[in-house]
């Protein structure tokens, strides 16, 4: 780090400083490297203090920040130990106010009913509704398990399916080819895209506020090691991880990866010793899982919410709040007092 600020020097940013002279630099998106690092040793030697979130509650067990911001937000207080014990950033330095982007779950209260929904997205509303959310490009090769689920598993007899595309991959249109089946509504329609990220994540309020209906109607979800497992146990929803291997039926240009290996990671490994997700071992267990929590939605109800708890601080509705709260502290203002909801 002290080579880092005082031997890689990147000036190019410099004139933003020099014109706008700022109080204060919030980087909303740091990464290991990039723009944000760039601005953050800017910052440093400007003398303006900065604040950063790391981008996302997976990163900060797996990267090394070498410049990293005077304060940090991060998501939970399991991100917290993480900057403590591995980053060495102190811990008076450090805030926590759970995930942004949840906010909209806590605050938005006209859902439509499932009749409605059924309507809009064409699935029948006598049946159950199974939501499966992509990982995208880390699991590239996840449009094969709905080929078993489907054509082995039968499992459009008994659920609608929604499929979710991932960002990160979605202008690639894995699951067209699945349109041509009755009772799959493919969710691909309210997902703003921009290539100025890497992930190309770019969602307006109305994007989330759909988000937000999709998961209040399905009755099960099933994903892989994402985030969209908080997303769902923040509205209380069964989760299945697919946690077995498929045989490639194409060719690949990146490798698969097996799935153990997939699921070996710091972040999500703190939702699994929760016991909060049903782990499928093949699509016979996939299918067991989904009868079974649509028998008894609130089986795991107990281990989503202490998930939750752990994970997500508080899906109050404030977290935008508390993000504001630390900028108006750092520039010696007055912050907004926050009442129990």
């Amino acid at each position: 780090r002290w080579a880092e600020e005082r031997i890689f020097i990147e000036k190019e940013f410099d004139y933003l400083f020099l014109k706008y002279r700022p109080d204060a630099v919030f980087c909303a998106s740091i990464y290991s490297r990039g723009l944000d690092f760039i601005l953050i040793k800017a910052a440093k030697r400007f003398g303006v203090p900065s604040v950063s979130m790391p981008k996302s509650w997976d990163t900060v067990g797996r990267l090394f920040f070498a410049a990293p911001s005077d304060v940090f937000i991060l998501n939970n207080e399991h991100m917290r130990e993480d900057l403590v014990k591995d980053q060495l950033i102190p811990r008076k330095n450090i805030y926590v106010s759970g995930f942004p982007q949840f906010d909209i779950y806590a605050k938005k209260k006209d859902y439509l009913t499932k009749e409605q929904f059924c309507d809009a997205t064409g699935l029948s509303s006598a049946k159950p509704i199974v939501l499966y959310a992509s990982e995208g490009a880390w699991t590239h090769w996840d449009d094969l398990y709905l080929d078993e689920l489907i054509e082995k598993h039968q499992i459009l007899t008994r659920y609608n399916l929604v499929l979710r595309p991932h960002f990160s991959d979605m202008h690639l249109k894995r699951y067209d080819r699945f349109r041509k089946y009755k009772d799959i509504y493919i969710d691909d329609e309210h997902m703003r895209m921009s290539y100025m990220f890497g992930d190309k994540w770019d969602p307006t309020v109305e994007n989330m506020e759909w988000h937000a209906q999709v998961i209040s109607a399905s009755d099960v979800v099933i994903t892989f090691v994402s985030t969209f497992a908080l997303d769902a146990m923040a509205f209380n929803k069964p989760i299945i991880n697919i946690y077995y291997d498929v045989p490639a039926t194409r060719k690949m240009s990146v490798p698969m990866i097996p799935m153990k290996e997939l699921y070996n990671c710091v972040h999500y490994n703190a939702v699994m010793e929760e016991n909060s997700v049903a782990l499928a071992k093949n699509g016979s267990d996939t299918l067991a899982w989904i009868d079974r929590y649509v028998k008894d939605p609130n089986f795991h109800a107990g281990e989503r919410k202490k998930t939750v708890e752990k994970l997500c601080y508080k899906v109050d509705g404030r977290s935008s709040e508390r993000i504001a709260n630390v900028l108006l502290k750092i520039l010696n203002l007055p912050v907004v007092e926050q009442t129990t909801s």
